[in-house]
């Protein structure tokens, strides 16, 4: 079983019932797209969300829907250092690890651990800003299973 929810949002929720969301505008759709990000599914919308604590840092919120449904909900952390940037990884991984269990799946040498359920699918990623190299991020991004049904 994965998280599926990120108060105040949750994977299968109306978008239309979905508080303090801000849709991309057209400059942040077309910058999503020259990092290589396509809104590729049925009607799909990107929106910024209501900032979250978690092991005491703020983290951005990107809420995807498609549908009119939230399918995915992405936890970004910006940092400057990249030790801040592996402590972060490092401590949510233990967090995760202790509500879900074992990653099913980490490729050899990799800083992205996945947890794929029937559910969907949550993955813990670190790596570099596209189009900043010097920004260290750390990603959890949540997605539902019932994407799978649509054609990509």
């Amino acid at each position: 079983m994965i998280i599926t929810k990120i108060v105040p949002y949750f994977l299968g929720q109306d978008i239309n019932t979905a508080s303090d969301l801000k849709e991309f505008s057209d400059v942040e759709y077309s910058l999503f797209e020259r990092e290589g990000i396509f809104r590729t599914l049925d009607d799909e919308r990107f929106f910024h969300g209501k900032k979250l604590t978690l092991i005491e840092l703020p983290w951005d919120i990107i809420v995807s829907s498609t549908q009119g449904k939230i399918y995915k909900i992405v936890l970004q952390q910006y940092m400057i250092e990249k030790k801040a940037s592996n402590r972060v990884f490092k401590e949510m991984l233990g967090v995760l690890t202790e509500k879900m269990g074992k990653y099913t799946e980490h490729p050899f040498f990799s800083k992205r651990y996945i947890w794929d359920t029937s559910e969907g699918n949550m993955i813990l990623m670190q790596g570099k800003k596209y189009a900043h190299p010097t920004i260290h991020v750390v990603y959890l991004f949540i997605t539902a299973s019932f994407i799978r049904e649509q054609r990509i």
